[in-house]
């Protein structure tokens, strides 16, 4: 007796094909699962890449396009400045050409200026220039400007004289009083100048960048040389953007030039007629995409086949099974033969439990053999995992309600320890009464099987937590067809957690749902929603945009593509911190970051267009330059964030004082700038000033209760009398604030020709100061050191002379004060104490009798905190004692820079220097800072000694200061002495040290010596002695 290992009951005719279906089911099912996520994944892939590309390609042509801009701007501010010295000028060749000089020395980096009459014959070029060409009447863009009297800056093509180089033409029209044509100005810009700026991008192998005007032909494209350049033709798309007045825009196009197919970033330069584009080919920006798309096809033609082949192996085992059972059945007398020999571990249970019969395949499965097996009391439990001990038992029930097969899956523990998935397939047998007397069983070793399924489902899991773990917000839509066959709505069939969480809804609220029913409002969306599905639906072409949304309430980057007939994808990103980053940028290129108010860039801007609509309206207008007196000493004392509170306080009482048509602007620091436009006359922008003036008048309170007084100086220029460029009439209006300041702050001044000429004559005499360092024309008078009681000769001051070549020796009040302003006065300082210092430690090595060498220290010299490490430096290279050496300071410095230069005094003092108060009494007298500061020596001023004996005041002062002196055990040096009666005063009150004329003027250091080794130890009494 027996059974067969798989007996046939289960397996009736209809099961075999079922099982088939399921599986195949099955792995097609995760074939499309798997082809959807990648499809989906190389589409949101593809869309990054063109965002990135397009990023990469705007940034290049934004950096490109401000550098051409900026390049434009300085050549068309000469051609500008030219234009109206013309216009408004006599015309005359020697008018003309001084202009063209007055320009070129103006605007040295603008290029060359040339004119041209009606005719196109040149009547005008730089003095250092022949004429550009010998007429141009032919040229298209001289046509051009005459032509039209509105028209503006004219970009040429590229041009060549003979076989000269290759050259861009930039002219303005020249018209008379009338309006009529008058001629032109022009800059001609050589092309080599514009190709490495073009040839140092970077846009990839196959990338392109162009550079054209609104006239045809291509003046400048990389890569290519100039000549193949001329020849190009503008694409359809690009010809479009100019004519439509676009600023910005990406379009797609294949190239005319090498038949490249690139993405391109077009933009305009500025407001001129100037344009460029930069392109990335796609075999550059979409290569990592390429590559992913081999692998991701590689890889589903790989889980194709594996599925395929884990189909059709279970297939095949189950029907193999299926056929063996149909041969073995009815076949009982060959029953044992077979099972003794059959891989399945087969028994035969009675109703009761009792073990009639296993084979010997049992030992395969579990390691125990036949006679284990029998000799168990509670046969199968001891082999079977513990959680199967409950289902093993349910088969004698199920046998014994009437259930006439089944199958179950249980884990089997081999002897060895293992674990083994393994199908029991019962069938039971019924006794001759036809009641059930038991059931057999064959089991058999399903673990690769498991395995191989569990693999199934966990690549699957892995697909759907991708899915579902996707930054960007994924929708998959089946298409919901009209009674035309066209898309009419669209039905859910996935959305990820990224998508759910977007808009904050449940699976529930979608799945299943028509987007008419789910989504309602996007019917009445900024965006056609409908539309854009229903056209991808259609044509298989993916498409992506950028738009807001009121449904999502945001920006959003959209990819939809049709992964599938009858579906449609949709990849949301939400891009609102990409715009509100865009909006930040434009707000901090044109706005003070402090005050909010507009830039000096805004500025130059607005006043451009307000210079042309006030010669279109014939109005007048003004730029107000304003700046807060003081407010370095008020900034240093109350601290930068209190600074920064009192700068935003006096732009709101500036903005309160203004009307809504006016621009008020930060230029920096504590200095603002108003735009005053339709002025009946100048005396109003006189009022406007005064206005803001008096604005600060009242004190400001800052935070902890702290009241700050300061003022304002304002300078004024008229547009469009003082000129008719932005930057030109700023710089007049800067000059009169200069002015403003100079005249005692807390007023205003308006620009005046006499202040370019000023600013002209400081201009050239910064320039022959620097040449002068250079150069090395500074050199060191000396004068004596004299003591009072016997006229000997103690020691020398160092004061610097410039032979200035042509201008003779000029004394330091005429270059100092500039040398300060400029900050010329570091280097020269450096160089005076240097040069100094030597002298004197030659005069000492060689015998001569000389105690203090004093030396002058500027402003800016105090300021720098590497002095006292610059003096060490210079007393070692010398070899100077530091005793010897006296540094004098103004008082100004001490009450100005009061904890600055405390410490580096101090510094200073710890070096062993001298240090001495010069010019004292003049300025702010404290005795608190005598008692604060390491001083020395007092030098009494000479506008003191000028006067002694004949003035009683000033007798009395100098008297105090010696007196004051003496109490403080400081020592005092009288400037100035010119008089024996001075002498004499000075002598009676005790001052031991002075100089002056009456001893001996300041004398080249040869002529020292002579002097000292002239009146020995006798003193010196006369300034020829």
């Amino acid at each position: 007796m027996g059974s067969p290992c798989r007996p046939p009951a289960p397996f009736g005719e209809g099961d075999p094909p079922r099982f088939r279906r399921r599986v195949w089911g099955a792995a097609i099912l995760i074939n499309l699962l798997t082809v959807v996520a990648i499809v989906v994944q190389l589409s949101h892939s593809w869309g990054q890449e063109r965002r990135h590309a397009d990023a990469v390609i705007e940034g290049i042509s934004g950096a490109l396009g401000q550098a051409l801009q900026a390049t434009v701007e300085k050549l068309d501010l000469a051609l500008l400045a030219a234009q109206d010295g013309i216009e408004r000028g006599n015309g005359t060749p020697e008018a003309v050409q001084a202009l063209l000089r007055r320009i070129g020395e103006r605007y040295p980096d603008a290029g060359m200026v040339h004119v041209f009459d009606p005719g196109g014959r040149p009547v005008g070029s730089p003095p250092q220039a022949a004429p550009y060409a010998p007429a141009i009447g032919g040229r298209d863009y001289f046509q051009r400007l005459r032509d039209d009297p509105h028209a503006g800056l004219v970009v040429s093509g590229m041009v060549r004289q003979g076989g000269g180089p290759w050259d861009l033409i930039l002219a303005r029209r020249l018209s008379d009083s009338a309006g009529s044509f008058r001629g032109l100005v022009l800059i001609p810009v050589p092309a080599s100048d514009l190709e490495p700026l073009i040839a140092r991008v970077d846009v990839g192998r196959d990338g392109s960048v162009a550079v054209f005007g609104d006239m045809p032909g291509v003046l400048i494209r990389h890569p290519g040389p100039v000549e193949a350049a001329a020849s190009v033709v503008l694409s359809p798309e690009v010809r479009g953007l100019v004519r439509a007045g676009v600023e910005s825009a990406f379009y797609q196009a294949r190239s005319g030039v090498d038949g490249v197919e690139r993405r391109f970033h077009f933009r305009r330069v500025g407001p001129f007629p100037l344009y460029l584009t930069v392109g990335v080919a796609g075999a550059d920006y979409l290569a990592g995409w390429w590559r992913d798309l081999v692998r991701a096809g590689t890889f589903v033609v790989a889980i194709g086949l594996s599925s395929a082949m884990i189909a059709w192996l279970l297939i095949a085992r189950r029907e193999d099974g299926a056929r063996a059972s149909h041969r073995i059945q009815g076949q009982e007398e060959r029953f044992r033969a077979i099972a003794d020999h059959s891989p399945c571990w087969e028994d035969w249970i009675t109703v009761d439990g009792r073990l009639l019969w296993v084979n010997p395949a049992v030992h395969d499965l579990t390691g125990r053999s036949v006679a284990d097996c029998m000799a168990m009391p509670d046969y199968p439990l001891p082999i079977l995992h513990p959680d199967d001990h409950d289902p093993w038992k349910g088969i004698a029930e199920a046998v014994a309600s009437g259930v006439r097969s089944g199958s179950l899956e249980i884990r089997l523990r081999h002897s060895d320890g293992r674990m083994r998935w393994a199908e029991l397939t019962w069938r039971a047998v019924l006794g001759d009464d036809g009641r059930p007397a038991g059931w057999r069983g064959a089991t058999r070793d399903v673990t690769d099987r498991k395995t191989e399924s569990r693999s199934l489902e966990a690549s699957e899991a892995r697909y759907r937590a991708l899915f579902d773990d996707m930054l960007t917000a994924v929708a998959l839509f089946e298409v919901v067809a009209g009674a035309d066959g066209r898309p009419a709505d669209f039905r859910f069939h996935t959305v990820n957690r990224a998508f759910l969480g977007l808009l904050e809804r449940r699976a529930e609220d979608f799945l299943g749902r028509s987007v008419r029913e789910a989504l309602p409002a996007l019917a009445t969306d900024r965006t056609d929603w409908g539309g854009l599905l229903a056209q991808v639906a259609a044509t298989g072409q993916p498409m992506n945009f950028q738009g807001y949304s009121e449904v999502f309430g945001r920006w959003m980057d959209a990819v939809v593509s049709r992964p599938a007939p009858g579906q449609v994808a949709v990849l949301l990103a939400d891009i609102s911190h990409v715009k509100e980053y865009e909006a930040r940028l434009d707000q901090l290129a044109h706005h003070d970051s402090l005050t909010g108010l507009p830039n000096r860039l805004t500025l130059s801007l607005r006043l451009q267009r307000a210079i042309e609509r006030g010669r279109h309206d014939r109005s007048a207008g003004a730029v107000l330059i304003l700046d807060i007196d003081h407010f370095k000493t008020v900034n240093d004392s109350i601290g930068t964030t209190a600074g920064d509170e009192l700068l935003r306080m006096v732009a709101r009482r500036y903005a309160n004082r203004l009307r809504d048509s006016d621009t008020l602007a930060r230029l920096g620091g504590d200095e603002f700038a108003v735009l005053l436009e339709r002025l009946r006359t100048p005396q109003d922008a006189a009022v406007v000033a005064q206005s803001l003036i008096d604005a600060l008048r009242d004190p400001f309170q800052l935070a902890g209760g702290r009241d700050v007084f300061v003022g304002a100086s304002v300078g004024i220029s008229v547009f469009p009398d003082d000129g008719g460029v932005a930057e030109q009439l700023i710089g007049k209006a800067d000059a009169a604030l200069h002015q403003a300041k100079g005249a005692g702050r807390n007023s205003c001044r308006f620009y005046t020709e006499s202040m370019t000429a000023a600013a002209s004559a400081r201009v050239e005499l910064e320039v022959a100061l620097r040449h002068g360092l250079s150069r090395q024309e500074f050199l060191l008078h000396y004068q004596p050191l004299v003591a009072l009681a016997d006229g000997r000769i103690t020691g020398v001051e160092a004061l610097v002379r410039w032979q200035r070549p042509g201008h003779g020796l000029i004394p330091p009040v005429r270059f100092i004060g500039l040398a300060e302003e400029t900050g010329l006065i570091i280097p020269l300082g450096a160089d005076i104490l240097a040069d100094a210092c030597r002298q004197m430690s030659g005069w000492r090595n060689a015998g001569l009798p000389l105690d203090t060498l004093a030396v002058n220290l500027s402003a800016r010299q105090i300021q720098r905190p590497d002095l006292p490490d610059q003096v060490r430096a210079i007393l070692d290279e010398t070899g100077l004692p530091a005793g010897t050496l006296e540094l004098e300071i103004t008082e100004s410095v001490l009450m100005e820079f009061g904890g600055e230069v405390e410490r580096r005094l101090w510094a200073l003092k710890d070096l062993g220097v001298r240090l001495a108060i010069d010019d004292f009494g003049t300025g702010y007298s404290s005795l608190a800072y005598l008692k604060r500061f390491p001083i020395d020596t007092l030098k009494v001023d000479q506008s003191f000694v000028r006067d002694i004996p004949g003035d009683s005041a000033d007798m009395e002062i100098v008297g105090a200061i010696v007196g004051l002196a003496r109490t403080l055990n400081l020592e005092v040096v009288a400037e100035g002495i010119e008089t024996e009666g001075q002498l004499e005063f000075l002598r009676g009150l005790g001052c031991r040290t002075g100089q002056g004329y009456l001893f001996s003027r300041p004398r080249p250091a040869a002529e020292i010596g002579r002097l000292l080794a002239a009146v020995g130890d006798y003193g010196v009494r006369v300034a020829g002695a």
